[in-house]
């Protein structure tokens, strides 16, 4: 769920972690036309060629939960091409925060409740279905948990009130690796690997 600019280079990432045959669904507001184009950064990159991940694109508000509960692919041009998902058939969720809502004037406290709200509605259908799914299989496995990027440091004690514990403070992490980097530039190198 949601649209960052460096989309392309996250996608890039994780295709060299991935298995061959993997799927990687992307769920946001973006038209999937518009996809392709952002893809590219406006021209500043090449075409995102991926050798192990298969993407579907998904059109939909990532806090509505009918956009949610069963979510439909579309091919480049925005047409239903007859691929369909529910979240309890994920292995993994992230949720970004939603990059296109902060060009658009949100700040990083609303981009943050947009995606703690996501967050909330995606864990109650997982466990809504996986309830329904329990009922017929006992030894049916539980959904997958979502992480959750979280912009603002403020929203840390709201995620507390929600017993929310998938989360990533993103700007917190980048603020850390920025200030090691500039007390031991030799610590850069570490950092690359690991991050």
């Amino acid at each position: 769920c949601g649209w960052r600019r460096d989309m392309a280079d996250m996608i890039a990432q994780l295709d060299e972690y991935v298995q061959e045959g993997s799927e990687l669904w992307l769920f946001n507001s973006v038209p999937a036309p518009k996809r392709a184009e952002l893809l590219k950064d406006k021209g500043n990159k090449e075409e995102l060629i991926t050798n192990n991940l298969t993407i579907c694109n998904v059109v939909g508000n990532p806090i509505i939960r009918r956009d949610l509960n069963r979510m439909h692919a579309v091919d480049d041009s925005g047409k239903p091409n007859g691929r369909e998902i529910t979240l309890d058939q994920f292995d993994s969720i992230l949720i970004l925060a939603d990059a296109v809502a902060m060009e658009n004037g949100a700040n990083m406290m609303s981009c943050d409740s947009r995606s703690l709200s996501s967050l909330l509605i995606i864990q109650d259908i997982q466990k809504k279905l996986y309830d329904k799914r329990k009922s017929k299989d006992p030894n049916a496995p539980p959904p997958c948990a979502p992480i959750s990027e979280i912009l603002d440091t403020r929203t840390k004690s709201l995620l507390k009130v929600a017993n929310c514990h998938g989360y990533i403070m993103s700007n917190q992490i980048i603020s850390s690796v920025m200030a090691q980097v500039s007390e031991d530039k030799d610590i850069n190198i570490v950092l690359r690997e690991i991050l």
